[in-house]
């Protein structure tokens, strides 16, 4: 029998949240094992930063990996995703 996550296709969810709650709900995601990918474009840039301390924190207790992409841009991914960067 195939054992379900490992059989599972990556997935890549991007969001671009226009509040603080839409972004820490976003962490839903990578509890479900998809990778985040967050565009702070469209928030003050304090409640972008609060976005982002909350989403880190909680990357780090789920035993993740967190990047900053771009200016305003983000990577959560969870514990089974690796990345690298050239």
């Amino acid at each position: 029998m195939e054992d379900p996550f490992y059989s599972r296709q990556p997935e890549v969810v991007v969001v671009h949240p226009l509040s603080f709650e839409a972004g820490c709900d976003a962490l839903l995601h990578v509890r479900d094992q998809k990778t985040l990918l967050v565009d702070l474009s469209g928030l003050e840039p304090a409640i972008g930063q609060r976005v982002v301390d909350f989403l880190t924190g909680a990357i780090y207790a789920l035993d993740g990996t967190a990047a900053r992409i771009g200016e305003q841009v983000f990577l959560f991914a969870p514990e089974s995703t690796s990345f690298s960067r050239d």
